[in-house]
């Protein structure tokens, strides 16, 4: 017990600091560069972040299932993700008329967080979870200090030095090999027939989670407008990350608590749910208040400037994205392949109509409604999402229940 507690504390430690850098990053960028390098920035950062989720093709929240899949999906994840980072390279390359170095450079930063995010998966899997949380957050420290360097003229040279140093160090950590006593027996390993079944839906679900969480950003910069890009990545960095960061190490943490937990039925998913709105609510006022005095303060924004409506839209998608925590841990451990994937066709669904509406907006309206626009839709996804997880999760909870 006491082991566990030291454990939890180092992870939580590396989640914080990890995500601190990467705030300080994002603000120390919002502050000191134009709008186009911000813009170019944002769409690296997303980029990066929504491909090599892609990578895995929903393994991740299978190894939690089934931990004997760490070793036995290795090999084709390695092949999988140098095509997926070869043929989104090209196509950005096309898009954006990247330099082909810039392309190179791109292409071994997505293989490499992939890698990361592998490592980190597997060790939260094997219940490692400070090797995990290192796993996914050392590169986020590197980062900044590379930033704080001005080492590079280029966004994406940051990124790809600061995952292939953290890459290395994270492969010698080995905390994302099981232990043998943790692996089912044999009769109750998944097939890598269902497994791959289960990896399809996972990673649909998770694809839209990934373009909830990062894609405006993404559409916004394939569109060419660097100045709404800029003016809602700030607002994103300044008002949102507090709240954001630590319901997302509470995901991280109760995933595989209440995986291994000998009895959870609605009673406890309820009384969970609702532990995890008042947290989500009280976090998500300290976060406003605090982005507001970092406005104010050091960057220098008059009161006047300040816009209240957006800053309204974003504490509400915070508070939503919170309580999807429950939900979402719910339905991944929970979840038949039948729930998952009417979920994930429902996510997907709400997901086209998201980023339709971003064009839709980006190319008919004005720059001071886009903002409060995308805003707007963001939050209206994100409690779609919510509304569906929720809804399978309680069918899938009655229904264990009832066969008890």
């Amino acid at each position: 017990m006491k082991q566990h507690k030291i454990d939890l504390l180092i992870s939580f430690f590396l989640y914080g600091v990890g995500l601190l850098s990467l705030l300080v990053s994002d603000l120390y960028i919002s502050k000191n560069f134009d709008d186009f390098f911000i813009a170019d920035w944002a769409f690296i950062k997303s980029s990066i972040l929504i491909i090599s989720t892609v990578c895995l093709m929903g393994y991740d929240t299978l190894f939690i299932r089934d931990q004997s899949l760490i070793k036995r999906y290795f090999k084709r994840f390695w092949g999988q993700t140098i095509i997926i980072a070869f043929l989104v390279s090209i196509i950005i390359w096309l898009v954006k008329g990247f330099s082909i170095n810039q392309v190179i450079m791109l292409f071994f930063a997505i293989v490499g967080l992939a890698f990361l995010n592998y490592i980190s998966s597997s060790s939260r899997a094997c219940y490692n979870l400070w090797k995990a949380q290192f796993s996914i957050n050392f590169w986020k420290i590197i980062l900044l200090l590379l930033l704080l360097l001005s080492y590079f003229d280029q966004p994406i040279n940051y990124y790809v030095v600061s995952v292939l140093i953290g890459g290395v160090l994270s492969f010698f950590l080995r905390g994302y090999y099981p232990k043998e006593r943790n692996i089912q027996d044999k009769d109750s390993l998944l097939s890598l027939r269902d497994a791959n079944k289960m990896g399809a839906y996972f990673l649909l679900t998770n694809l839209t989670l990934v373009f909830a969480v990062n894609g405006e950003q993404f559409v916004i910069n394939l569109y060419g407008d660097a100045n709404v890009s800029a003016h809602l990545f700030t607002y994103f960095s300044v008002f949102t990350p507090i709240a954001l960061s630590i319901n997302g190490f509470l995901g991280f943490y109760f995933g595989p608590k209440v995986r291994r937990q000998k009895e959870f039925n609605l009673k406890h998913y309820f009384n969970f749910s609702k532990k995890i709105l008042v947290f989500s609510i009280l976090i998500t006022i300290f976060s406003v208040i605090a982005g507001y005095f970092y406005m104010i303060k050091f960057m220098n924004v008059a009161k006047v400037e300040i816009d209240w409506a957006l800053i309204s839209v974003l504490a509400f998608l915070c508070i939503v994205r919170g309580i999807y925590i429950s939900t979402s841990i719910g339905l991944g451990i929970f979840g038949s392949k039948r729930s998952i994937g009417k979920s994930a066709l429902m996510f997907w669904v709400f997901t086209i109509v998201y980023i339709f509406s971003i064009f839709i907006m980006l190319a008919y309206l004005e720059n001071e409604f886009v903002v409060l626009g995308i805003a707007t839709a963001s939050l209206l996804n994100w409690i779609g999402r919510f509304s569906v997880s929720n809804y399978f999760t309680i069918k899938e909870l009655k229904t264990i229940n009832e066969n008890v």
